[in-house]
């Protein structure tokens, strides 16, 4: 929070702005850099322990016998360090001195040529930022980068000039040390080396190149460069300018300072290593301390590969890389229950029925919402074939090659057709078991090229659901005694957004150790869900404990969301829910949503708030606003009080 010592200017800077306000004359940071984690004082830093060197080329050009040296040298480094120092690597002095420059006339950029790549969402191709509470912890880090994709599809800034010429060479340099060094490690680990070459799909991996600047800090001592962390690809390759060692590795339960070797490269296990070696390899944790006088600049790259994680079980992978292992409470809060089962609602009846089987009907929607924000809709008309169809449409989808689905990688939230993984990029250290594909279905139809038959299916499916919701939502506009076509008006529901999600939660070695997805509730009015016959992985909250919902024949499940409770006045709550995953089965869902459109403002509804005694608890927020706030808080009590309190 700002305060008079903290203008609100300065906690929207980027740190190299900070750094330079505080040369010229600010003494002290803006209390959200000053870490409180204990994780600074849990191990010494010492300096007096050497990592071990590679030459690698001795793996191209050495004796059979050298060559089987290295790799055994490489095993043993991999096996007790997880790093070690990359010597005749082949990159010319000239070329590392150019992309180390090239990121540091980036950063001399003006912060308007910058903004131009400064994004939320990280799997943008160009991303710039600051460590501005990237992960929803309560403290920032004193760094700024540059992240560029770099294949399969090149990418890069326009500014420079010289740095798209410089990072292609860089990138296809490093990309031939990668291919060595990850045979080596095959073989070490005595796996065919063309097995897994194909098998992680190498040829078509995806490298990003990343620039850090940790500009000098006033208070070092108070501040860290990056978090402890390990990261989350097979391999990362990094080197630094020669100034601050701030670079440090923990090894035995100590701190080990990087000292920097000329012209070398360091060697980093990333965290899908781990995973392929079964844990024989752990991925290293580091972090980055900062430094009072000197700039420190590093440039890493990696090559990346949950769908590809799952698929490692080939190689009898058991154990998870950290970041997938949930530290939430929320897991424990509340005790998992079976035994209560959450209401159904017969549709035949709303829509056929005599009239006063019909207001029984809304009557038992009505208590569905106000008491639970679900129920079970049986009778609703969407043909079995139609539902399978569906179903068995995305489970096609995400069995595609990693290539294919690329094409759909999520760049941005609105984006019409959207694949992703469960990245926990603005939230927190943590990731999700779920891959997924979100489509925008109406009032314009998207759909994605394959497979084939997905734009035939998902239209129908569209078109079928979009009826079911509109009708439930009539029901509980009669329900809250509201005019039906006074709220289809004003939600503008003729040209209502309707998005179809389809989500994969693969089998995983530890399910009692992640989440297929947090408890959240969705930003929507209502959401209509269906999952094929395997584990039964939902759960909704209710009366402060989870309810494993019941997979019943034929049905479809309506959720409650963000935006009905606000409609509603909060009369109905949105409803929490999580997902939770299977060591032996593998779980596909599918939903759609009904939301008002992108600009609509969305309010209580007028007669609601009429009169002193129910004041509107919600302000008036659009669709697009809520959005931008639910990527930043996933949390369904984060993001309600945030709005009440706007």
């Amino acid at each position: 929070m700002s305060t008079s010592a903290e203008p609100h200017s300065l906690l929207n800077c980027t740190v190299k702005e900070l750094a330079d306000y505080s040369i010229s004359g600010a003494a002290s940071l803006p209390s959200v850099y000053i870490n409180h984690c204990p994780a600074v004082a849990e191990a010494e830093p010492v300096v007096n322990e050497e990592i071990p060197t590679i030459d690698v080329s001795l793996l191209k050009n050495g004796t059979p016998e050298e060559r089987s040296r290295v790799i055994l040298d490489i095993g043993r480094a991999c096996e007790e360090w997880g790093c070690f120092n990359v010597v005749n690597h082949g990159i010319s002095e000239s070329l590392q001195t150019a992309m180390m420059e090239a990121f540091t006339k980036f950063f001399n950029l003006t912060e308007e040529e910058k903004k131009y790549y400064t994004k939320t969402n990280l799997y943008e191709p160009v991303c710039h930022g600051t460590s501005t509470n990237l992960m929803g912890m309560d403290v920032r880090f004193w760094r700024d980068f540059l992240r560029v994709v770099v294949h399969p599809v090149f990418h890069y800034p326009d500014k420079p000039r010289d740095f798209r010429a410089i990072s292609d060479e860089y990138a296809h340099k490093t990309r031939e040390i990668y291919n060595e060094l990850l045979g080596a490690i095959w073989e070490s680990l005595d796996l065919d080396v063309s097995f897994m070459e194909e098998s992680l799909e190498l040829k078509s991996s995806r490298q990003t190149l990343v620039g850090n600047l940790y500009p000098p800090c006033p208070q070092p001592e108070l501040v860290l460069g990056l978090p402890p962390h390990s990261d989350p690809c097979l391999v990362t390759l990094l080197m630094q300018n020669k100034g601050f060692n701030g670079l440090q590795v923990l090894h035995n339960g100590k701190w080990i300072v990087i000292q920097l070797v000329p012209r070398s490269l360091l060697y980093l296990t990333g965290d899908i290593i781990e995973i392929v070696s079964n844990g024989r390899y752990k991925s290293i944790v580091h972090r980055a301390m900062v430094s009072s006088e000197s700039t420190r600049i590093s440039v890493a790259t990696q090559i990346s590969c949950v769908k590809e994680f799952a698929d490692y079980g080939g190689f009898e992978a058991t154990g998870l890389p950290s970041l997938y292992m949930t530290r939430n409470p929320a897991i424990s809060q509340a005790e998992t229950i079976v035994m209560e089962e959450i209401p159904t609602v017969d549709f035949a009846l709303l829509r056929n029925g005599s009239q006063d089987e019909r207001l029984k009907i809304i009557h038992d929607i009505k208590r569905a919402c106000q008491e639970w924000g679900c129920f079970t809709l049986l009778n609703h008309g969407m043909p079995e074939s139609l539902r399978t169809a569906m179903i068995e449409a995305f489970a096609e989808f995400f069995d595609l090659t990693t290539e294919e689905k690329q094409v759909y990688n999520i760049k941005n939230v609105f984006d019409t057709v959207s694949h992703g993984t469960s990245y926990s990029l603005t939230m927190k250290e943590e990731r999700y078991w779920r891959d997924f594909l979100r489509i925008h279905l109406h009032p314009e139809f998207n759909s994605p090229a394959k497979p084939s038959g997905f734009r035939k299916i998902s239209e129908e499916f569209g078109r079928q659901s979009r009826e079911i919701l509109s009708e439930l939502l009539g029901a509980i506009w009669e329900s809250l005694e509201l005019e039906v076509s006074f709220m289809e008006e004003s939600l503008e529901l003729k040209s209502s957004n309707q998005i179809l999600v389809g989500n994969l939660y693969p089998p995983c070695p530890q399910p009692e150790l992640v989440l297929g997805m947090p408890p959240h509730s969705d930003p929507c009015l209502l959401t209509l869900l269906m999952q094929n016959n395997a584990f039964h992985g939902l759960q909704v909250l209710h009366n402060g404990r989870w309810v494993v919902t019941q997979l019943v024949t034929d049905s479809l499940l309506i959720l409650t969301g963000d935006f009905l409770e606000i409609v509603s006045n909060g009369r109905y709550k949105s409803i929490c829910h999580r997902v939770m995953v299977s060591n032996e089965s593998t779980r596909i869902s599918v939903g759609t949503s009904l939301s008002p459109p992108l600009e609509n403002i969305i309010v209580p509804a007028p007669r609601l708030v009429e009169g002193s005694n129910s004041p509107a608890v919600f302000p008036g927020i659009t669709f697009k606003e809520f959005v931008a706030l639910k990527c930043q808080n996933i949390s369904k009590s984060s993001v309600m009080d945030l709005i009440k309190n706007m």
